[in-house]
């Protein structure tokens, strides 16, 4: 019965995220300012998409020392990618703790920029559990309750992937693990129908519409879990 319930409990969350991928991908890219540097003249086509390649690598990379030249030769550090991802979201996503810190460091940074996902460099932390480029991010002001356009917030990405120290850190800068986005999912509710019973455990325990008799989830399969999707590239 219980294994049926997950099954069942596995399928909706599919089909639920299946549903936001597609409407997601219907979305316009996010427009990126043009690159021009300190001569203030635009790079032409060729050039600026050389450049943006050059450049998104280093924020991957956590190469400091490429993204500060970047900058000191005048260009903006919000770029976007193809994608719609601003450097300073692709950081953070990959934890590239000395590029977020250089950026951060820049007056024109977009802390709050969405990509086309809807995600901000924080949600993007927050998912793939970088903790010490997510403190960065919260310390430089960012919102930890920043919210995508069906209302899902850093700390329901962070329960989706099973990131229990990162939930604590989003909790303790006043994101709600309560919050529900619009299709009625909350942290909790993503922590259990993923099967992160340790993050259950740690959400749940302070969540309002937790039930302490609910099934406790048994172990699913990596097809049947959700944390590796290229929200961020």
């Amino acid at each position: 019965m219980i294994r049926r319930m997950l099954k069942y409990c596995s399928v909706c969350t599919a089909l639920l995220l299946t549903i936001i991928l597609i409407t997601y991908a219907t979305l316009p890219t996010p427009a990126s300012p043009p690159l021009q540097g300190k001569s203030g003249v635009r790079l032409d086509a060729q050039s600026e998409a050389a450049l943006i390649k050059v450049v998104f690598q280093a924020a991957r990379d956590n190469d400091m020392k490429t993204i500060s030249e970047y900058l000191l030769e005048g260009f903006t550090p919000n770029v976007r990618s193809e994608r719609g991802d601003t450097l300073l979201t692709v950081a953070a996503y990959h934890g590239s703790d000395r590029v977020i810190a250089t950026l951060l460091t820049h007056q024109e940074i977009e802390i709050e920029a969405r990509n086309r996902m809807g995600l901000t460099a924080v949600s993007a932390a927050a998912f793939k559990g970088h903790d010490v480029a997510l403190r960065q991010l919260l310390d430089a002001g960012a919102s930890p309750t920043a919210a995508n356009t069906v209302n899902q917030s850093a700390i329901m990405f962070a329960a989706l992937a099973g990131r229990t120290s990162t939930v604590q850190i989003l909790r303790d800068a006043g994101a709600s693990d309560s919050r529900t986005d619009d299709f009625g999912n909350s942290a909790d509710s993503l922590a259990r129908s993923q099967g992160t019973p340790e993050t259950m455990s740690h959400v749940s325990s302070s969540s309002p519409e937790y039930q302490s008799d609910a099934p406790v989830p048994l172990e699913l399969s990596g097809d049947e879990r959700w944390i590796d999707i290229p929200y961020v590239q």
